[in-house]
């Protein structure tokens, strides 16, 4: 809404203007924490995804060379119900 405002009232397309919006509440930088924060989420979840990626590809090349589901849970670090999951999938 600012930037069709801004747009309006000074004759500009809305694409050629900006508008920052700094959210600091009694001296804490919320808006910039907030930002750190999501963008710390996405790094985490592309993070998960790769591990999930990899864990699934060992757990296949394990199962490959016939190493007890066991064993593979031991060497992911998880169950061996996950393990069998893993490499089942």
């Amino acid at each position: 809404m600012a930037l069709e405002y801004i747009a309006v009232t000074t004759g500009t397309r809305i694409e050629d203007n900006t508008v920052t919006v700094f959210l600091d509440v009694d001296g804490v930088p919320a808006g910039d924490r907030a930002d750190r924060i999501r963008t710390d989420r996405a790094e985490a979840a592309r993070l998960e995804a790769r591990a999930l990626a990899d864990a699934k590809a060992l757990a296949h090349d394990l199962a490959e060379r016939n190493v007890p589901v066991r064993d593979i849970g031991a060497i992911l670090g998880v169950t061996f119900q996950r393990a069998s999951q893993l490499v089942n999938s």
